[in-house]
C-alpha cells in the first residue's frame, strides 16, 4: 500500500522546486566542494534566547533543499556543520553569503521529509 503522507511531502517538494525555488550554491565547510541546486529562501524574524537569559530578536533564513540534490563526496548526506549558501541577489546582482548555523539550541537544520530545511544567518554581502 502506498503512504499517502511520504507521495504527498514529495509532490509538495517537487512543486516547490519546480515553482518557488531559486539556484543557489551549497560550499562544503573546507570549500573544495560546491553544488548549484535549487533551494526555496524563506526569512523570518525570531527571537532566541541568550546564554544570560535575554532574548535578541533575529533574522532567520531558512533553506530547503531536495535531499536527493544535496551529495557532497559524491553521496547523500545530511547539511555538514560549517556550509554555505551563496546566492546572487536577482535585484542587485550582489553575492549573498549565508552560514548553515543552529538557531538557539536546535541544530542546523531539520529532516522535513523529502527536504533539508536549512537554517542559516547572512555572514558577507559583496
Amino acid at each position: 500500500m502506498t503512504d499517502l503522507l511520504e507521495t504527498g511531502a514529495k509532490w509538495l517538494s517537487d512543486q516547490l522546486s519546480q515553482h518557488v525555488s531559486r539556484k543557489v550554491t551549497l560550499v562544503a565547510a573546507d570549500g573544495n566542494e560546491r553544488l548549484s541546486v535549487n533551494a526555496t529562501k524563506s526569512e523570518q524574524k525570531v527571537d532566541v534566547s541568550q546564554a544570560d537569559g535575554t532574548s535578541v530578536e533575529v533574522t532567520r533564513v531558512d533553506w530547503i533543499v531536495a535531499k536527493t540534490w544535496l551529495a557532497f563526496d559524491g553521496r547523500q548526506q545530511s547539511p555538514p556543520e560549517g556550509m554555505t549558501i551563496e546566492e546572487i541577489d536577482t535585484d542587485t546582482g550582489r553575492l549573498r553569503t549565508y552560514e548553515a548555523q543552529p538557531l538557539g539550541t536546535e541544530a542546523h537544520f531539520r529532516d522535513s521529509g523529502a527536504d533539508w530545511r536549512i537554517f542559516s544567518r547572512l555572514v558577507k554581502e559583496v
